[in-house]
């Protein structure tokens, strides 16, 4: 299925990227098909506080980094966060977070810095 949709998108327009889930088989056939992949990741996932997950966006914009449930962390290198619009409190979820990325102070050693630098973040 991730071959056939990466195929479509590479006959309709070359340019338009596949978002999807880092290291997946999507971004495996989105780079067979010669067209961008985004990798995504997901802020909302092992749910917890809408200050975690704050922090957790906070953290994956700055390192590229998420830590797992058992406590390791793992890189994804992500250049969205995706918010699923059917999750419970989804816009307390998306306001505490803007807000900490706001408040975030980024270095240029961070793994996200340029990224960030060149997409200003929206109100």
């Amino acid at each position: 299925m991730a071959k056939a949709l990466a195929e479509a998108v590479a006959a309709y327009r070359s340019e338009l990227p596949l978002y999807g889930f880092p290291k997946s088989c999507m971004e495996d056939a989105a780079k067979a098909a010669g067209i961008p992949f985004v990798r995504e990741a997901f802020a909302h996932r092992a749910y917890h506080t809408d200050d975690a997950v704050a922090e957790r966006v906070t953290e994956m914009a700055k390192s590229g980094k998420v830590k797992t449930i058992e406590g390791d962390s793992i890189s994804l290198l992500p250049k969205t966060i995706c918010f699923h619009a059917d999750t419970p409190d989804v816009m307390g979820f998306l306001e505490k977070s803007m807000a900490a990325l706001k408040r975030a102070t980024f270095k240029s050693s961070d793994a996200q810095s340029d990224d960030l630098k060149r997409a200003p973040l929206a109100a």
